[in-house]
C-alpha cells in the first residue's frame, strides 16, 4: 500500500501534454507493490529551465510544509510580484519625500501595489523636473534631478516602508547640486569671507564590481583607488585654504581691507631702506 516518489527534471514529454519550458521539473507518483505509474506533476515556464533533485517527507507528526512554515495548496506557476508578498511589507506602510524643503508627501504601499505604482506614485509627487523614480531588473531607484534636493523620510515605527525596503532616510541631491555645476557667482570685495569647509564626494562604488577575470580586476582596483583618492580630497576640504582668507575677489583691482594694511606696512619700511645713505662706507665692526 505505500507509494513511491521520484523526482527530477527533463526536455521531453512525460506526461502527454507536451512541455511546458526548455527543460521541465517533475515529481512522479508510483505504487510501491506493483510499481505501477499513478500520476506526475510538472514544473516549467516557457523559455526556462527548472529542475526538481530532492522529495521531503515525513511519516507522522507535522508536514515538511509546516514545518518550514509554508502553506498546504497548488503551486503557482506564476509567482505574484507585488510588494506585500515579495517583502514584509503590508498595506499602510508609509514613507514620506520633501522635495526642496517643501511639506513632506506621504507614499504609502495600498495591496496589490507593485515597485511600478510606487515608482508612478513618487512621480506625480512634482512635475517640474525635479524627482525621478524608476524600477530597472526589480530594484527601485529614486533620483533628485538638476538643482533640486530630495529628502526621504522614515515612515512611523513599524509601519516604515523604507526600512522594509532597506533603505536609510537620506538626503538626495541633484547631479547639478552635488558637482557644483552652477555658476554662483563672482564674489564682490565687501563680502565677508568665509572658509569654505567640507562639500558632497561621490565615491561612485554603486556600479559592479567583480574579480573573476583580468579586466574586471583592473577595473575594481582603478574603481577603488579613485574612490581612496576621494576620501584623501574629502579629509582635506575640512581644513580651510589659509589663502582663502586673504584672497580678493577676482573681479576688482582694489585690495581688501587686511591685504591694504599689509602693503601699507611694507611701504614704510621699504620708504625707512631707501633714506640709508648707502654711499657712505658702512663698518659692522670696530
Amino acid at each position: 500500500g505505500g507509494k513511491i516518489f521520484v523526482a527530477g527534471n527533463t526536455r521531453g514529454d512525460i506526461s502527454g501534454l507536451g512541455r511546458r519550458g526548455s527543460r521541465d521539473a517533475f515529481v512522479a507518483r508510483f505504487d510501491a507493490g506493483t510499481l505501477a505509474f499513478e500520476e506526475v506533476e510538472r514544473f516549467g515556464l516557457a523559455l526556462e529551465e527548472h529542475d526538481a533533485t530532492a522529495i521531503a517527507a515525513l511519516d507522522q507528526g507535522p508536514g515538511v510544509l509546516d514545518l518550514l512554515g509554508l502553506p498546504l495548496g497548488p503551486v503557482s506557476r506564476v509567482e505574484p510580484r507585488t510588494i506585500d508578498v515579495q517583502t514584509t511589507a503590508r498595506p499602510g506602510d508609509f514613507f514620506e519625500i520633501s522635495i526642496n524643503g517643501r511639506a513632506p508627501q506621504k507614499i504609502t504601499l495600498e495591496a496589490g501595489d507593485t515597485l511600478d505604482d510606487i515608482a508612478a506614485r513618487i512621480n506625480r509627487l512634482s512635475f517640474k523636473n525635479e524627482i525621478k523614480a524608476t524600477v530597472t531588473a526589480g530594484q527601485l531607484t529614486i533620483e533628485a534631478l538638476g538643482t533640486n534636493q530630495v529628502d526621504l523620510i522614515a515612515g512611523d515605527p513599524g509601519k516604515d516602508l523604507l526600512a522594509k525596503f532597506g533603505v536609510k532616510p537620506q538626503r538626495l541631491l541633484g547631479a547639478t547640486a552635488l558637482f557644483d555645476l552652477e555658476n554662483a557667482g563672482a564674489r564682490r570685495p565687501s563680502d565677508p569671507i568665509v572658509p569654505e569647509v567640507g562639500g558632497v564626494f561621490g565615491l561612485k562604488l554603486d556600479q559592479p564590481l567583480g574579480l573573476k577575470d583580468k579586466a574586471a580586476a583592473r577595473f575594481t582596483l582603478q574603481v577603488v583607488q579613485d574612490a581612496i583618492e576621494t576620501v584623501k580630497r574629502a579629509f582635506r576640504s575640512l581644513t580651510p585654504d589659509p589663502l582663502s582668507l586673504i584672497r580678493p575677489g577676482l573681479e576688482s583691482t582694489v585690495p581688501p581691507p587686511e591685504i591694504a594694511a599689509q602693503i601699507s606696512e611694507y611701504t614704510t619700511a621699504l620708504a625707512r631702506l631707501q633714506s640709508i645713505n648707502l654711499a657712505s662706507p658702512l663698518s659692522l665692526f670696530s
